[in-house]
């Protein structure tokens, strides 16, 4: 009986050892799985931190493509350019290939252009996605005309405010370009504003108020152009000497008068009348009420051409051309704060080009001052207060300017 009785424990034992193992089997498996959905889980995590991350990257990329390429296309549209070809050549120097882009003319000088792409997976192939796809849209216009014309255009680039405007209650009608900073001192500033067709004009520009100025009024939407290393006007200051085309031309009529040797101030305007003026000394107009339809060249690097007073009304004799200095400053730092010329006085109205190269350009006064035409110099100073500024596209339209649309 005790033989029997052993014999029943070890035969229970038995079979309870292999419940034991069959639990721990149980117990095995189910951990693997749990630390294969942890693992999935931790897999998902990383791929949002890390694979969501660089899609977004992937997809700014894109976009800026997409953008160019666009915008490529328009201009190229505006000069007689190959669309087509100007927007491949813009996805392939953004790191795309051609069958990247898809480009739609959407007619009137508008262009869609669409880039796809890829971005690979570190993490996230792990549960299928290998990729993200990125697809990103861009419309582009272009403004064959500039809009309303450059009303201020900086052609300098080494200057701290190459454009300063720290006056108040500045109006400035038509396109502003600088090749580097421009700085808004004072308040209610309108920089591009439109005047009708079309209902705003382009600010381009690389930075804007750089140190902490105003923020003026002025459409964003317009990107920076590429760098001018000239206006993209200029003129010839061997045409308006003793024996240039405009000279020989004025003379024929009387209307030439050569100062070489002397300055010119408001004394010899209103002995002389309507006509185009010339010296390689300074020019000093100071009186009020003067006007005359002239032309001022001032080829002197002493010193440049001012123009004040009160209630003048002074038009272009030639050329669209209003004031030329071409007082070149040796030092850059003088380019950037000592005029070549300076326009200044109250309820004057004056239209024309004022151009001046090598040096800087201060239009002041108040009490609304005006300038229909353009300011074209190394740098640009508009100051006081009520100052109007109105481009006339007839003297000086512009490049053709591109912006997105959507």
């Amino acid at each position: 009986m005790r033989l029997l009785a052993q014999l029943g424990d070890s035969a229970a034992a038995l079979r309870l050892s292999g419940v034991t193992r069959r639990v721990r089997v149980d117990e095995r498996g189910a951990t693997m799985v749990f630390l294969l959905i942890t693992l999935g889980v931790l897999l998902l995590f990383a791929g949002l931190a890390i694979d969501v991350p660089i899609a977004m990257n992937e997809r700014r990329t894109a976009q800026n493509a997409a953008d160019h390429a666009a915008l490529s296309a328009a201009y190229a549209e505006c000069t007689g350019a190959d669309a087509v070809s100007a927007a491949n050549a813009s996805v392939v120097n953004n790191g795309y290939d051609i069958a990247a882009l898809t480009l739609t003319d959407l007619g009137g000088g508008e262009y869609e252009a669409t880039v796809q792409a890829t971005s690979e997976t570190y993490f996230t192939g792990a549960i299928g996605l290998d990729t993200f796809a990125v697809s990103t849209t861009a419309r582009a216009e272009c403004t064959a005309s500039g809009g309303s014309g450059y009303a201020i255009f900086a052609i300098g680039d080494t200057c701290e405010r190459q454009i300063d405007i720290p006056g108040s209650n500045q109006m400035v009608y038509g396109g502003v370009h600088s090749n580097r900073n421009i700085h808004v001192g004072g308040d209610t500033n309108d920089l591009g504003g439109g005047n009708g067709d079309p209902p705003v004009d382009p600010v381009t520009r690389v930075v804007i108020n750089p140190d902490g100025g105003k923020t003026p009024d002025y459409d964003a939407g317009y990107p920076l152009l590429t760098t001018y290393t000239s206006a993209p006007i200029s003129y010839d200051i061997a045409h308006y000497r003793p024996g240039g085309a405009a000279a020989t031309a004025a003379a024929a009529v009387g209307e030439y008068f050569d100062f070489t040797g002397s300055p010119i101030t408001g004394t010899e305007v209103q002995a002389n009348g309507d006509g185009l003026y010339y010296t390689d000394d300074k020019i000093d107009i100071g009186d009020s009420n003067l006007t005359y339809t002239l032309t001022l060249v001032s080829e002197y690097d002493d010193d440049g051409i001012k123009i004040s007073g009160s209630n003048q009304d002074l038009d272009p004799y030639v050329d669209g051309l209003l004031a030329f200095s071409t007082m070149n400053h040796a030092d850059n730092d003088d380019k950037c704060s000592k005029f070549s010329v300076a326009m200044s006085g109250s309820s004057n109205a004056w239209s024309g080009i004022v151009y001046a190269p090598d040096g800087m350009i201060e239009m002041s006064g108040s009490s609304n001052s005006t300038l229909s035409g353009s300011l074209i110099g190394y740098t640009v100073r508009v100051n006081g207060s009520n100052v109007n500024i109105q481009a006339d596209p007839s003297l000086y339209p512009g490049d053709p300017v591109t912006r997105i649309t959507q």
